[in-house]
């Protein structure tokens, strides 16, 4: 007798790459619709949004500015400055110049706090986020740094002073001559990867949230996200890595440095055509920080006198002599009893500019 055998041949076939692609990009999209359910819809509230990461990228600037753009249901205060207003030194946000404003703004329901300072945030980074997120119901607060007029900042170049470069060329393309005649500065034509970062932005949730993203999985909010992501890869140890580890600032004596003569200083030019621009944005006011830098004498009233009137607005707060030099963590930075006097009369300002 003859058996027949069976076989049961198995081909192996070349799996499609179309098949491959579509299945990724569905994952993508899958992935995208939660990034934007969890980010998007109710951002301030549910991502619990206090301050930038202390070095940021410009998609995470661009995504809070997007979401103060879409927020219809609150007035923004939106504060614009550097690392003192950022709170370099004070770990706590609600000890921040913006966390005691919101103290003292608390029966305000419709008011909502945003601080937008960086550290290094340069006048021209400050005038950019006004120019692309102005909203006329808004108020923005521009702090202003006397510590910017010293020599040592002034005369920096472009790429050394401005913290959000890709920001800044497409938001003021059309002034850039206008500061290479006034002060020297050249502002270079967007790129073509600021191009698509611009087109990814509002339509890819993933991108434009990235650094949210980061802060949130491992659970380090913006203000506590200080040298601890990408700065801390390289630690082997996981503990290591998702340690909260507290700000400190420099310590020991601050030695006052001689006034120099802010009239001179290319700063001053740069500060006056960007409050020049900065006109036909009705609710910007202004706020001349006190200092720990320089020495307070008749030369540096004058120096004050003269910034002030650099401003071109008629709502100018000058907090000159007005903190204490025990209330500075360093020749700059403020104690969180220092961020509350700030607050206190800033709130006062604001409150008789019939601005809230």
């Amino acid at each position: 007798m003859i058996h027949d055998e069976a076989y049961i041949r198995i081909t192996r076939k070349p799996c499609s790459v179309l098949w491959v692609v579509m299945w990724g990009f569905l994952w993508f999209v899958v992935f995208n619709i939660a990034v934007w359910f969890v980010f998007d819809r109710h951002f301030f509230d549910w991502v619990g949004f206090d301050r930038l990461l202390m070095q940021p990228s410009v998609n995470e600037l661009q995504s809070v500015i997007g979401k103060i753009k879409n927020e219809n249901s609150k007035r923004h205060l939106v504060l614009l400055g550097d690392s003192i207003v950022w709170g370099v030194g004070v770990n706590d946000p609600k000890e921040t110049l913006a966390g005691q404003l919101g103290t003292l703004l608390k029966d305000q329901e419709d008011i909502r706090i945003v601080n937008l300072a960086v550290p290094g945030n340069s006048f021209l980074d400050m005038a950019a986020q006004v120019r692309e997120g102005y909203r006329p119901n808004d108020i923005y607060v521009f702090f202003i740094n006397p510590m910017l007029f010293d020599e040592e900042y002034a005369n920096r170049t472009f790429d050394e002073s401005v913290r959000f470069k890709e920001t800044v060329s497409f938001a003021l393309a059309k002034e850039r001559g206008r500061f290479g005649e006034c002060c020297d500065l050249d502002i270079p034509l967007f790129n073509f990867r600021s191009v698509v970062s611009r087109l990814f932005t509002p339509v890819v949730p993933v991108y434009r949230h990235r650094d949210n993203i980061t802060k949130w999985s491992i659970g380090l909010p913006p203000s506590i996200a200080v040298d601890a992501i990408l700065h801390r890869l390289f630690n082997v140890r996981l503990t290591q890595l998702l340690e909260r580890r507290p700000m400190s600032v420099g310590e020991g004596i601050t030695t006052l440095r001689q006034t120099q003569d802010f009239r001179q200083s290319r700063m001053m030019r740069l500060l006056a055509d960007v409050t020049s621009i900065l006109k036909e944005y009705p609710n910007v006011l202004y706020v001349i920080l006190n200092d720990n830098r320089f020495e307070k004498n008749a030369f540096q009233d004058r120096n004050i006198v003269s910034l002030k009137a650099s401003i071109h607005s008629e709502r100018v707060l000058s907090l000159y002599k007005t903190i204490g030099s025990d209330l500075y963590l360093d020749s700059v930075h403020m104690t969180p009893e220092g961020h509350g006097k700030v607050a206190e009369k800033v709130f006062e300002f604001l409150r008789t500019s019939d601005a809230i």
